[in-house]
């Protein structure tokens, strides 16, 4: 089950928001994003897209961040 993340985005000239930085274990994270696509589900709703993020860590690690449909989001 992912985690529930704190994301810190930055919101391009499209309005479309971008993680930044990531809070881990009370600390503020810098993260760079490697790539990122949508997820669509298998019906055909469309109203259940997320956006995932291959991400970065400072520290080297890699993990993804994901924006559920609810608006909060993950780290897997």
């Amino acid at each position: 089950m992912p985690d529930r993340v704190e994301v810190r985005c930055y919101a391009g000239g499209r309005g479309e928001e971008s993680p930044r930085a990531v809070v881990l274990g009370g600390r503020e994270v810098l993260v760079w994003v490697e790539r990122g696509w949508v997820e669509q589900p298998a019906a055909l709703s469309g109203t259940e897209r997320r956006r995932v993020f291959q991400v970065r860590l400072a520290d080297g690690r890699r993990v993804r961040l994901a924006q559920e449909p609810d608006g909060g989001w993950t780290l897997t």
